[in-house]
């Protein structure tokens, strides 16, 4: 009887699924099919991984994770020229680099000068257009000052990624003039003995030094009264602002004929630095 028991009590336990005890054999068995479960899951999971980092499908992976945007750089946010004379370009130019540095189209739609009168600037970028990532354009500005004094502006640059300033300044210099203007006379039908007085005249703003005077052909520079102004001194000399002096010529042909001469002054005028005056004469 306590064998039947024991055995009809294992037969129900084996017919029962709530009061199963497992065999070796079967729990091998079970723990083979969640060993093959667990790796399929981590290989499944190591491709996923693989997929994902290698740029595979989806908008995310198509850009490497970055979103297109533009880009640029200016090779320099400011420029200051020296000091130019009022009226003349300065020999200083300054050319700025526009560089697209974005992984998407630079779009320009304007640059614009607040001063193009004394610093006219030209570009080789496409106005409007676009600018490819990685390549560049240039503005190239130049001083040319209108006015005396402290002079400034800006280029500001328009683009689809934000906009973008060059300062620029500079000193305009006022011009200093000298002329030379016949007075009482002219340069031709000259009577020979009868100076005719040139007039070194500084129509300027600052100092102007005479520093020589030559004159050739058959006419001398002679000592003379009645013009305008004084008689000049000796080279080099300086003439203040509104200053003037006379320079007194004689006509002295040696023959008859058709004469010429000229008159050279240097100065230190920026802006007229050789005065020249031609005379034609006839005896």
């Amino acid at each position: 009887m306590i064998t039947r028991i024991f055995k009809l009590t294992e037969n129900a336990r084996i017919g029962s699924n709530k009061h199963k005890t497992p065999s070796p054999t079967a729990g091998a068995h079970y723990g083979s099919r969640l060993g093959r479960f667990g790796t399929w899951a981590v290989l499944s999971l190591l491709f996923c991984c693989i997929v994902a980092s290698s740029g595979c499908g989806g908008a995310a992976g198509a850009s490497g994770g970055t979103t297109p945007a533009p880009q640029f750089s200016l090779g320099q946010g400011s420029v200051s020229f020296p000091d130019a004379t009022v009226g003349t370009t300065s020999s200083t130019t300054a050319i700025v680099t526009l560089e697209s540095v974005g992984n998407a189209t630079l779009q320009i739609s304007n640059i614009t000068d607040s001063d193009f009168t004394d610093f006219p600037a030209t570009t080789t970028c496409p106005l409007p257009g676009a600018v490819a990532p990685g390549s560049s354009c240039t503005i190239t500005i130049q001083f040319t000052p209108n006015k005396s004094g402290a002079l400034s502006a800006q280029i500001v640059v328009s683009t689809n990624a934000g906009n973008g300033t060059i300062s620029i300044s500079g000193n305009g210099a006022a011009a200093s003039q000298c002329e030379i203007t016949p007075y009482g006379g002219s340069d031709s039908g000259i009577t020979p003995n009868v100076p005719l007085f040139i007039v070194y005249w500084n129509t300027g703003s600052v100092p102007v030094t005479i520093e020589s005077i030559n004159l050739s052909g058959d006419y001398t520079l002679v000592d003379g009264t009645g013009g305008p102004w004084p008689s000049c001194s000796s080279a080099p000399f300086t003439l203040a602002a509104g200053q003037g002096c006379n320079v007194y010529v004689d006509f002295t042909p040696v023959g008859s004929g058709t004469f010429t001469g000229v008159l050279n002054a240097a100065t230190s005028c920026p802006a007229e630095n050789l005065i020249t005056y031609t005379f034609t004469s006839t005896n």
